[in-house]
């Protein structure tokens, strides 16, 4: 809606080619050709008024970004809000996303090459060369001259009325699923684990599965606590309650456990990685989800400790906890590599 390219839209969301070309365009509003119009000097040489606007966009970007708000979405509202006071865009969206490659080094470059710098006459933020190799004359303290009429237009990429879009309302949604399962994908998720968890979007072509979807050997959850060692059954119960606690918060369960995993990898990283299609088999055990209609696992609170650990429901052994058993045997942990020193540096007493 804002006039970027594909390759724009590539850099800042990272959806592949072939999907920006088929479902963000249609017939009615074709993707721009030709290149982006990305150049080096986009700041320095052009007119004091489109310099003061670029650094008025930019001090808007830096705003948002210092505000806590990531750098893509910090700049789709940067441009929007410069489009509210400005009738005639002196420049594109797709410059606009250079601009900010430039200045915080991300996307389009590897390094900064820009940054705000306040005038010492007007205080106001100006764009200046990043280290100070480049200062150029303030255009705000500047009186313009030589403006030449209008200013340009950039043919392709001025952003059309957004009144006459007619954005389609399974395009957010598809782009979450693409997410999602890219997420999963990096994770090590095995294909019908991914299925699993993306029945969970309205998608009529995918079909919620009626069992537990398990990958390799099944749990042993009649015999819990003798068949799962006791690191593992350490690690399971933080997934699971990690889990537990995202969901109550109102996260929703396919955000939920790719956010555990990565928790419980980050909590215990000494000891060998979890795989995911087992924490997902876990998952679903103790919260009767993606095909269990009758959780097997439970949460339960230790009230030696203080911890919650997961328990078998079918299992008649004694379960002990298994982060108790921890605290007596810490040497069922692994302990930190330890950095071996160089030959030739001396040891220090």
């Amino acid at each position: 809606m804002l006039g970027a390219c594909p390759r724009t839209i590539g850099w800042v969301t990272g959806l592949p080619n072939d999907f920006i070309r088929t479902k963000v365009y249609d017939a009615g509003h074709r993707a721009p050709r030709g290149r982006p119009p990305y150049t080096d000097d986009l700041v320095f040489k052009t007119t004091f008024k489109i310099q003061a606007e670029f650094g008025t966009f930019a001090a808007k970007y830096r705003a948002l970004t210092t505000a806590g708000f990531t750098p893509a979405s910090s700049l789709i509202a940067a441009y929007q809000h410069y489009l509210s006071f400005t009738p005639v865009p002196s420049f594109s969206f797709d410059e606009a996303f250079f601009l900010v490659s430039n200045l915080d080094g991300i996307w389009a470059c590897n390094t900064p090459t820009l940054q705000l710098e306040p005038c010492p006459r007007c205080t106001a933020r100006r764009l200046v060369a990043h280290g100070g190799g480049f200062t150029p004359v303030c255009a705000f303290c500047k009186e313009e001259c030589g403006e030449r009429g209008l200013r340009r237009r950039v043919a392709g990429r001025v952003p059309p009325d957004s009144g006459s879009i007619d954005v389609s309302a399974g395009l957010p949604l598809q782009i979450e699923t693409l997410r999602m399962q890219r997420v999963l994908e990096s994770a090590g998720a095995h294909p019908r684990v991914i299925a699993a968890i993306l029945s969970g979007y309205p998608d009529p072509s995918r079909r919620a599965p009626s069992r537990l979807v398990r990958v390799g050997k099944a749990l042993p959850v009649s015999r819990w606590s003798s068949g799962v060692r006791t690191l593992l059954r350490a690690q399971f119960s933080v997934m699971a309650s990690t889990f537990r606690r995202l969901v109550d918060r109102g996260i929703e369960p396919e955000q939920a456990i790719t956010a555990a995993f990565r928790h419980v990898l980050a909590a215990f990283h000494h000891a060998p990685p979890l795989s995911f299609n087992r924490c997902f088999e876990v998952v679903c055990l103790s919260e009767g989800l993606w095909g269990v209609s009758e959780p097997t696992l439970q949460l339960t609170d230790c009230e030696r400790c203080g911890s919650t650990y997961l328990a078998s429901r079918v299992d008649p052994a004694p379960q002990r906890c298994p982060f108790c058993v921890l605290l007596r045997h810490p040497e069922m942990y692994p302990p930190p590599a330890r950095a071996t020193a160089p030959a030739a540096t001396p040891r220090l007493l």
